[in-house]
């Protein structure tokens, strides 16, 4: 009956099985900072964009702040948290200056800052032509 029980081969482990498991193991998860540092090019780019005139100017300038930043913040934020539910998360070195999440909620408010002061340039240029 013991050689019953201890007979029962369930064969070999799957091809990739282990490798799969160290991979795992060894994989750290860190913010996706490229996202964040996008977002924070594209409010920088807007807030240079105030520097010259034009309705056209104005428009990208207010895309850029506020569309482009929040998109690339919602990724940013999406992606780290589910990062975060991962045991091997490594916050990175840059991010032990200011978080990466107050980083991203700094630039979504200046974005919407510079987007306001386009939109006001806009509204200006609209109202005098």
């Amino acid at each position: 009956m013991f050689m019953a029980m201890t007979s029962s081969n369930a064969g070999p482990p799957p091809s990739g099985a282990f490798a799969q498991g160290n991979n795992a193991e060894d994989a750290r998860f860190e913010p996706p900072m490229a996202l964040l540092w996008s977002s924070v090019g594209a409010v920088a780019l807007a807030a240079l964009l105030l520097l010259l005139s034009g309705k056209v100017i104005n428009v990208i300038g207010y895309v850029l702040a506020t569309l482009v930043a929040s998109i690339l913040v919602g990724q940013f934020r999406a992606i780290d948290g589910r990062r975060r539910s991962r045991p091997t998360y490594v916050v990175p070195r840059s991010a032990q200056f200011i978080a990466p999440v107050k980083l991203a909620m700094g630039v979504l408010l200046l974005g919407y800052l510079v987007g306001a002061i386009h939109v006001w340039f806009l509204a200006d240029a609209v109202a005098r032509s």
